[in-house]
């Protein structure tokens, strides 16, 4: 991946985790902020309508004391109808009934119970002669007072009653019961107030089995109908489904002196809406500083990278065998330092390799005299030889100094050919020198473009030692491929045990058996494999299996590698094909190609499950 696309990437990646970690801790502080402001404002609500409703059945309690107290009321009770001062003292209560009737708007209706359950006072005056004696409000209410729940009630109107009882001044004893039916029109001008909730919110009282006594908000008719789910202690401040089914934050407040709970609830859509304003506005800084992030980005990958660039093609340049390119740069960088001492070794590249030139011309002309002046003296020998014909022991002289010419003049053809290959495996080495040397460079400038650390730069004149030796491994090779002798019986379990102990650090596993056609080159073909297994393949793990198949072999080496991509599998043999960073020479597998094909077998690759390569060798086998 070239340096441009890897900044660009990381700019954008760190830019969007930031952003996204940004996005995310703000979002949960806020939600929590807003939350906690939320619920506040609900409790403070539902804390201020409770104690309205406190105050007005605290005010309705006290009427009907004070009216319990009454005098008048007392006086009546004490009264027998028969009297005739009883109709006077009944109108006098009946005033006072109906002028506290006046007074209180929420009061529907006030009558007093005797002692026998029957009402002898109402402002209503059809209720009067009626009997209450098995009305809880009768019963309770002698006990010493009673909250009557408003579901005992069945009138179109919605009332709550309150009795107290009638006693003796002196005496304590029981003379009867004061009854009020409040209209509780009053409570519904409370909670629909609802102020500061929003379009979601609702204020509404349950009683204690957990039905509606007020209006709510979105249902119809709910009162005495709806009933609402009652939380356990604490479990208000989570979100929760609400009667309708909505998710809502709520809160409640538990209404003294009576079962009762006044419940304030908000939507939550509508209670978290600023968070979700916020995110998006979040989202859209993001992508403006993602924006900016990959211009600013191209543009210093684009500084960082044209010198780099610029390196790189004079390499393949040099490479294509152009020693007269310079790749020197202005830049007084790391970078500008290794192209200036690049050319300076293509410099020296090329002063030696016109050295061993201009030698291979002398040492070709020395040679050629040399054969003349054989060519000469036996030309001489010869006519010596026919000269001196009757002269047995000149011409033993003259055959002897003949031989002894003809030898020499074998030696110097020997020593030319010699020569001649020495020249050659120079100059194999020469090419193969400058492909090392450019390849070193190139792997420590993809170093310094995967990590940008600067030593990598420093460590490029390095590589010459490694170049060194790897000529030396190169001629060893070339010498095992152009030396084939005669085929003969190799054990290839123990050819493959042999080559294995080179390599204490991989896990290997053999199975099976066999007896192939090979040379002494067998073991270089294994070890290629496996060596290319290990440093290109990145494996830590090798399986080996040996199979005969009829008149062949076919022995399997699998590594749990990277594996090789399906369209260089067949590239790979060629002589000098090399793929990535860990390409070298690219002459290790074409080795094994024409070692295989020189022993009359085969060789293919084959994908490794779950990853990795196989090695297929087929070899002839003894039967």
């Amino acid at each position: 991946m070239k340096i441009r696309t890897k900044t660009l990437l990381t700019t954008f990646i760190v830019i969007f985790i930031a952003g996204m970690i940004a996005i995310t801790v703000s979002h949960t502080i806020s939600k929590n902020i807003l939350e906690k402001q939320i619920y506040g404002h609900l409790e403070t609500a539902a804390k201020s309508r409770a104690h309205h409703i406190e105050t007005f059945l605290n005010n309705e309690r006290k009427i009907t004391l004070q009216l319990s107290k009454s005098e008048v009321v007392k006086s009546l009770l004490k009264s027998n109808r028969k009297d005739a001062a009883y109709k006077d003292r009944l109108n006098v209560v009946l005033n006072r009934l109906k002028n506290t009737v006046n007074v209180n708007r929420e009061i529907y209706d006030i009558f007093v119970i005797d002692t026998k359950g029957i009402i002898v006072a109402s402002n209503i005056a059809k209720r009067i002669g009626r009997s209450q004696s098995d009305d809880p409000c009768f019963i309770k209410g002698k006990e010493g007072g009673y909250f009557c729940p408003i579901e005992s009630f069945k009138e179109e109107e919605t009332k709550l009653v309150i009795s107290a009882p009638i006693t003796g001044d002196k005496t304590g004893d029981f003379k009867g019961v004061i009854v009020i039916q409040f209209n509780l029109m009053y409570l519904k001008d409370i909670t629909t107030d609802r102020t500061g909730l929003g379009k979601t919110g609702d204020i509404y009282v349950i009683n204690k089995n957990g039905y509606m006594i007020t209006p709510s908000r979105f249902v119809d008719d709910a009162i005495l109908k709806q009933k609402v789910a009652l939380h356990e202690p604490g479990q208000w401040k989570k979100l929760h489904k609400d009667y309708t089914g909505r998710t809502v934050l709520g809160t409640h407040y538990d209404i003294k002196g009576i079962d009762w709970c006044l419940v304030a609830e908000i939507g939550e859509k509508e209670a978290f809406a600023p968070i979700a304003r916020l995110t998006q506005t979040m989202f859209l800084i993001l992508g403006v500083l993602l924006a900016f992030g990959v211009m600013l980005s191209l543009h210093i990958s684009k500084a960082l990278t044209k010198p780099i660039e610029k390196l790189c093609q004079g390499a393949q340049e040099i490479e294509k065998g152009h020693l007269d390119y310079r790749v020197g740069t202005r830049s007084k960088d790391e970078i500008g330092q290794l192209s200036r001492a690049f050319d300076t070794m293509t410099a020296s590249l090329k002063e030696s390799k016109e050295r061993l030139e201009e030698h291979s011309t002398n040492l070709e002309k020395i040679v050629a005299d040399r054969t003349a002046e054989l060519n000469k003296k036996m030309k001489e020998g010869e006519e010596q030889r026919v000269a001196l014909l009757n002269i047995a022991q000149d011409l033993t002289e003259t055959n002897e100094k003949l031989e002894i010419e003809i030898a020499e003049h074998k030696q110097a053809e020997r020593e030319l050919a010699t020569h001649r290959e020495h020249l050659e495996l120079i100059n194999h080495i020469l090419r193969h020198d400058v492909l090392n040397d450019l390849t070193a460079v190139k792997s420590a400038l993809r170093l310094y473009e995967s990590s940008n650390d600067e030593k990598f730069l420093k460590e490029a004149p390095g590589y010459v030692d490694r170049g060194v030796e790897t000529i030396r491994r190169m001629r060893e090779l070339e010498s095992l491929i152009s030396s084939r002798k005669d085929l003969e019986f190799y054990d290839i379990n123990a050819v493959i045990k042999e080559v294995i102990e080179h390599y204490s650090s991989i896990e290997f596993t053999i199975e099976g058996k066999g007896q192939v056609l090979a040379d002494e080159a067998i073991g270089s073909v294994i070890d290629n494999i496996i060596r290319n297994a290990i440093n290109h393949g990145k494996t830590d793990r090798i399986d080996i299996t040996i199979d005969k198949q009829n008149s062949f072999c076919e022995v399997r080496i699998a590594d749990y590698g990277i594996g090789i991509p399906d369209e260089i599998k067949e590239q790979v043999f060629k002589k000098g094909f090399q793929h990535g960073e860990t390409g070298h020479t690219g002459l290790g597998l074409h080795i094994v190609k024409k070692a295989m094909e020189s022993y009359g077998g085969i060789v293919h690759i084959e994908d490794n499950t779950p990853k990795g390569t196989i090695f297929v060798l087929k070899l002839r086998r003894v039967r």
